[in-house]
């Protein structure tokens, strides 16, 4: 229920953000409380995921941010 008012309120692309996001958490804290093993290859992957999902949400912000501006001279 949770997901389908997420997904009305914000639409497709929030909910596989949220997914994600929540996939990271859980990978992390299997490898520091259950000690679960992680290659190199993993590590990389990892970073480029949540690299990835900081640019987008920088450049959301600054997508925003112009808006603004550009309403406020108008």
């Amino acid at each position: 229920m949770v997901l389908f008012y997420h997904l009305h309120l914000f639409g497709p692309v929030s909910v596989a953000y949220v997914a994600t996001v929540r996939k990271l958490f859980t990978i992390t804290l299997s490898v520091l409380i259950f000690n679960h093993p992680m290659n190199k290859y993993h590590s990389i992957g990892l970073a480029i995921v949540v690299l990835t999902i900081v640019v987008d949400f920088k450049r959301n912000i600054t997508k925003k941010k112009n808006l603004k501006n550009k309403e406020k001279k108008d």
